[in-house]
Parts: C-alpha cells; structure tokens; sequence
C-alpha cells in the first residue's frame, strides 16, 4: 500500500483516473469495504460507499464525458451530480457544461436535477424543450453565452417566483433612467429591503455628477418602492 501511495502522490490525477485505479482494484478482487476504507482516503476521494459507486459510474462513462472531466478538470462534487443522470442526458450536458466553469458546472448541474424532479421530467426533455434548442441553433451566441443563458432559463424554472420578482425588479429598475455609471442589484433572493448601488467616477466632479443625479431619483415614489418586498 505504501508504494502504492508513492506512486499516486507524485503527481496529482485527474478524476478520470483516480476512477480507473478504482476500477482496477475491484477488478483485481479486492472488496469494495476495503477499497473505501484503505484506497479512497489515498486518492482524496471521501472513504464512502457512495463515493465508490460514483467512481465506478465515471470509470464507465462515455468517451466524450471522460475528456470533459479531464478538460474542464471536474471535481468529485461535480462528477458526483453528473453521474446522478442517464448515460444519455450526460452527453447531452457536454455543450451546456463545457463553456462554464467549475462553481457554475455545479450550480447548472444542481438546477437541473430540481427541475427534472419538479416537472418530473427527464433532464433530456428539458434540455430539448424549444427555448433550449433555440439557445443552440443560436448563431449570434457564444458557447459561454449560450451556457448563461441556459443557467438563466434553469433559475427561472426552478424558482418561478424568485424570477417573477427578479424581472419585475429589473423592469422597475430600467424605468428609473439611471445614469450609466450606476449598478443597483436586487436583494439576494429578495428576502429582505436591502439593495446594492455602486458607481465608478473618473473625477471629482463625475461623481458629483452622478451622486446629484442618484439624489433627484431617490426622491421618486417609484424608486423607494423597489424597497418593497415582492409579496
């Protein structure tokens, strides 16, 4: 075990990897308790059975969804929520996971699954459903643009509230004709009054500029009802 152990730490593997040594293992005989207790802690992996069975599930994924882990350098959190779909919904993840990064991987990922679960639907569905398929026939979009947008359209459904009083805000927000200097975000998850406004100003006098033009717009009723929780 020991020289084992010396072999995998001098270099790090990738989750791919780490999957194959596990595989092997099992391969060889060794029995699955033993491999999770002595072999997953050695790999980084949490010594759960779970965590084996997810392994094994990446050891035997696709071609294209191995390079993908590899590629974007997935971790175990993310490969975890990955395997949790049908061989088929995984390679139908590959255009939508590629362009993003490894937080927002997760957090599509995550979405996805409730939303599957919520409309119990399949995750292919889902992704099939035309507002989707518009989003990549889409020649004016980017990969990553495409991905955004998608994560949005997840939000939104897993959340229909949430989304409602998110438009309704930026909506509301658009009415003010703040000056372009100006950002005002919403409260986080519109669970309390609290907004978020912040400017650049080059000089002195641009932010007296915009502080001037903020002060006759905090005056509006229709600003201090963006104040208000959405019932």
């Amino acid at each position: 075990q020991r020289a084992i152990h010396e072999n995998w730490t001098a270099r790090d593997l990738s989750l791919v990897e780490k999957s194959h040594i596990v595989r092997k293992l099992a391969d060889f005989g060794l029995d699955k308790p033993a491999i999770v207790r002595e072999y997953l802690p050695l790999l980084g992996i949490p010594a759960q059975s779970a965590a084996f069975e997810k392994l094994l599930a990446v050891s035997r994924a696709a071609p294209g969804i191995k390079t993908m882990i590899e590629v974007k350098d997935m971790d175990f959190a993310a490969a975890d929520l990955l395997t949790d779909f049908s061989p088929e919904e995984q390679e139908g993840l590959i255009p939508w996971l590629v362009p993003l990064g490894r937080n927002k991987q997760k957090e599509f990922l995550d979405d996805l699954w409730d939303v599957s679960r919520r409309e119990s639907r399949a995750a292919g569905d889902i992704l099939g459903s035309p507002e989707f398929l518009r989003l990549i026939a889409s020649e004016a979009l980017s990969p990553l643009q495409k991905a955004e947008a998608a994560r949005v359209l997840l939000r939104d459904k897993k959340n229909p509230r949430l989304s409602s009083a998110r438009k309704s805000f930026e909506a509301a927000a658009r009415a003010l004709g703040l000056p372009k200097a100006v950002r005002l975000e919403p409260p986080a998850s519109f669970e309390d009054e609290n907004l978020r406004i912040s400017f650049d100003a080059a000089t002195p006098e641009a932010f007296e500029k915009t502080a001037a033009a903020l002060g006759k717009i905090s005056a509006r009723a229709e600003f201090k009802d963006l104040f208000k929780r959405p019932v």
